[in-house]
């Protein structure tokens, strides 16, 4: 990958998480969601924020996972998820893998 692209993906990752913890996700309302899905998480955050969302830009070229998934779902939305439950500021898990609660 290019170098220049490489590290505006980067910058676009970081500012996302950046947003996403300092939000909290506040444009989802309370309820449970699953990340996948047209009304999921994913499909909420790439409307609100599309500009920082690269579907191009993949697991595998920014870190050692082998995934092909996009990172900004890895590191942004799940990471922040991860770090906002743990803090306990409104998300919790839901009911099966995949959910999320928000309150």
């Amino acid at each position: 990958m290019n170098e220049p692209h490489r590290e505006a993906d980067m910058n676009k990752i970081k500012e996302l998480a950046d947003i996403l913890r300092n939000c909290q996700f506040d444009f989802i309302p309370n309820g449970e969601f699953k990340l996948s899905g047209r009304d999921g998480i994913y499909a909420r955050v790439i409307r609100e924020y599309p500009d920082l969302c690269n579907n191009s830009y993949l697991c595998f070229m920014h870190c050692q996972s082998d995934s092909r998934q996009p990172e900004w779902q890895h590191g942004p939305v799940r990471g922040v998820l991860d770090s906002l439950k743990k803090k306990q500021l409104r998300v919790s898990e839901g009911h099966s893998r995949g959910y999320w609660m928000f309150d």
